[in-house]
């Protein structure tokens, strides 16, 4: 089950990419500038969370 939540977040994390470039492309950069920050958010969280796994 958790490799199917993982697997979502990836999924989401790489959907949320595709909007940042969609929002660069289309002169919404306060839109983008937001998706960038809750993308770097998710990162952060997941190394955070790899660390703590690994322990």
């Amino acid at each position: 089950m958790e490799e199917r939540i993982i697997k979502h977040e990836e999924n989401i994390a790489k959907i949320l990419s595709r909007v940042i470039s969609l929002c660069k492309q289309t002169e919404l950069t306060d839109l983008a500038k937001k998706g960038e920050q809750v993308l770097k958010t998710y990162e952060n969280a997941k190394k955070y969370d790899d660390i703590g796994t690994r322990s």
